[in-house]
């Protein structure tokens, strides 16, 4: 359900977007998996900080993570959950 749901708002800025990813790894869809971060990492505008988001979390990207946190988009804790479920 997730995957069917976030397929229909990936264009959207939305934090929501790091369970589609989780969700597609854990259906082991790889090929799946990197098209959409293909995708998104392309297709993404710059004013989209929360898909922005999204990716750094999911792909450990410490750099961006950096940047981003730095605006305040989410809670803290947030940041914490995420980057706790990127690792599972």
């Amino acid at each position: 359900r997730i995957i069917t749901f976030s397929e229909n708002q990936l264009n959207k800025n939305d934090l929501d977007n790091l369970y589609f990813f989780l969700a597609l790894k854990k259906t082991g869809d790889t090929v799946k998996l990197n098209n959409v971060l293909t995708q998104l990492k392309s297709s993404t505008p710059s004013d989209h900080q929360l898909t922005q988001l999204a990716l750094a979390l999911f792909e450990g990207d410490a750099q961006t993570l950096t940047q981003l946190k730095s605006k305040n988009l989410v809670p803290e804790d947030v940041y914490n959950i995420a980057a706790w479920a990127t690792k599972q």
